[in-house]
Parts: C-alpha cells; structure tokens; sequence
C-alpha cells in the first residue's frame, strides 16, 4: 500500500505506526491512490495472511479466515483517494489489538472476453 499505515486508538485518532513494530489500537488505517491508467481490468487487495475485517471507502467487508485475496475493483475510487481501514478477523473491530500492521498489496489482472 502506499500510504504509512495509522494506528487508531479511537475513531479518526490516530499515531503513525512505525515500520513493523506492534502498537496499540483498535484498527489501522491508511490511504492510497490507483495509478492513472490502471495495469489491468480488476485490482485485487492481497496478503500472507487472512484479509480480516476491512472498511474500504465506507464499505464494510468481513472476510472469512481463510481469505488472503479480495477483488476489489468496484470499491475502488480510480481518480483520488481511497482509505483502507483493518482490524485482525478474530473480533473485528471490537477491542484493542497489538499486531503489526499487514502486508497488504494491490494487484492487478487482466480478464480475456
């Protein structure tokens, strides 16, 4: 992702979250914007580990636990920002976490006609 990941100990208050370290909060949030010409028809939001719960541009999505991937494409804002929020899948947004932040990616894939 391109924007530094947030650390939110409640809602819109926030630390940065330094690189890979664990701290308190309750989700993490980060902001990012699509490249001008999109590489592919579909963007993908990809991890190593399970997805979690996500609130993509107001979109709320729990994903099950075993999801590493998710298509994306129609949550997305191709011109301007997007904002990603996460909290692990255990409990969601729930009660205060200390993991570090995912290792999200964008991916992209282009789909034959």
């Amino acid at each position: 992702m391109s924007g530094p990941w947030l650390a939110a100990t409640d809602v819109n208050v926030f630390t940065p979250l330094r690189n890979g370290k664990p701290a308190k909060y309750t989700y993490l949030e980060t902001r990012f914007t699509l490249p001008k010409s999109w590489p592919a028809k579909r963007v993908f939001l990809d991890s190593p580990k399970p997805l979690g719960w996500l609130i993509l541009n107001d979109h709320v999505i729990q994903t099950a636990d075993w999801m590493k991937s998710l298509d994306i494409s129609g949550l997305v804002l191709k011109n301007g920002e997007n904002v990603l929020r996460w909290a692990p899948s255990d409990l969601g947004f729930k009660r205060e976490y200390t993991q570090p932040a995912p290792e999200l990616q964008l991916s992209w894939m282009e789909l034959s006609s």
